[in-house]
């Protein structure tokens, strides 16, 4: 018994194939190869391409083998046959383009969940370091150095520790690491 629903699709996919095979030889008729039809744009649909690709080739191999395929009236009808082709062809590349697709919306899922972590982490440290500076302000405001500086020290520890964790640990900047140059004269300017 399939388990998967994959497996189960293809089940009732391959018996559609026999019973389209068995109706097609017991009176072979138009009706059997329209049965050939739905298969491949199902496949396309719901199956990965390797499994789309399997049942279009069952799909052509039958539309060529069963009697009511290419007779008609003592007269050779290759339509019938180049259009389940054709179609199975179609539904091969459907099933290509849907997986890169899928592949493609599972990354701006990815993207887009990273995106909103940076953003709680950078509100984060904007909040943290943010109220130590307005309460070293407020000390100031006061005349209470010693305060206001214990608040800056406790910013700058904040920062330092927030940045080290969003950088981890082993790559927190360390003093001289952040050396920038000035924009007009090219002289070093030393930040942290």
């Amino acid at each position: 018994m399939p388990s998967t629903r994959a497996e189960r699709v293809i089940a009732v996919l391959l018996a559609t194939l026999a019973a389209a095979a068995i109706a097609d030889l017991v009176h072979p008729n138009r009706l059997g190869l329209l049965v050939l039809v739905p298969v491949p744009i199902v496949s396309a649909v719901v199956l990965t391409p390797r499994a789309t690709m399997t049942l279009s080739g069952l799909s052509s191999v039958m539309a060529l083998v069963l009697p009511g395929s290419l007779y008609e009236a003592g007269a050779i009808r290759f339509v019938r046959v180049a259009a389940v082709v054709g179609l199975s062809v179609l539904a091969i590349a459907a099933a290509s383009w849907r997986q890169r697709l899928v592949a493609a919306r599972n990354e701006l899922l990815a993207d887009h969940a990273a995106a909103e972590q940076g953003r709680r982490e950078a509100l984060e440290v904007n909040d943290a370091v943010l109220q130590e500076v307005v309460a070293a302000r407020a000390w100031l405001d006061m005349g209470r150095t010693a305060e206001a500086g214990r608040a800056l020290t406790r910013a700058l520890e904040r920062t330092r520790g927030l940045v080290g964790g969003l950088l981890g640990h082993d790559l927190s900047p360390v003093p001289g690491d952040l050396v920038r140059r000035g924009e007009t004269d090219g002289t070093e300017t030393r930040s942290a």
